[in-house]
């Protein structure tokens, strides 16, 4: 839970981890804490790539991994950092105690262009020497926020009272964040009466 400054609580609904490396366990930890929002995802950096996909059949078999479009989710991102107005969607705010040594990393990939199939596309690129741990955190952490978003619109035909009580039912643990509510059916309404 996270202490927000004026003494609200706020819950961790998604925790996403990198299941390229030691895939098996991290598919062991995420199998057992499913319940808490925790899963696996795999980034891709390839062109057209949706920001958020939802498992396939085969992955599924064996875990339902997400793969996260690595690529989209950082041209936003960027995008994010050159807003100036502290009230504009996506605008950045930092705590002060991050160091020079966090901006560098989290600014460190360039976008460049490359040919894939006769198309021009374009991908980042972290320079030798790594260092761009910030940045890839970044983008895991927004790539859980699109699969929360994910989970909710799963559930669209819930109400907004209906859906605030579902993102507490999968807040306390009620319920598995991927979990279908389903809300009550609604009459339809015909010219010759009511059904």
């Amino acid at each position: 839970v996270y202490m927000h400054p004026n003494g609200q609580k706020i819950p961790i609904k998604r925790t996403a981890i990198d299941s390229g490396y030691a895939t098996d366990e991290v598919y062991a930890f995420c199998r057992t804490r499913k319940q808490r929002g925790i899963f696996p995802i795999k980034g891709v950096a390839e062109a057209g790539r949706k920001r958020i996909t939802p498992p396939n059949k085969e992955s599924r078999a064996k875990y339902p991994i997400w793969t996260i479009g690595v690529d989209q989710i950082k041209e936003q991102f960027f995008g994010y950092l050159k807003a100036e107005n502290p009230n504009a969607f996506g605008y950045c705010h930092w705590p002060t105690r991050y160091k020079d040594k966090y901006f560098k990393g989290l600014t460190k990939e360039s976008r460049e262009q490359k040919k894939v199939r006769n198309k021009w596309t374009f991908t980042y690129v972290c320079p030798p020497g790594g260092g761009n741990e910030p940045g890839d955190c970044r983008t895991y952490a927004m790539g859980a926020r699109y699969q929360f978003r994910y989970s909710l619109r799963y559930n669209k035909e819930l109400s907004t009272e209906g859906l605030n009580s579902y993102i507490d039912q999968v807040t306390s643990g009620e319920i598995a964040p991927t979990q279908r509510v389903t809300a009550p059916k609604a009459r339809r309404v015909r010219h010759e009466g009511i059904m």
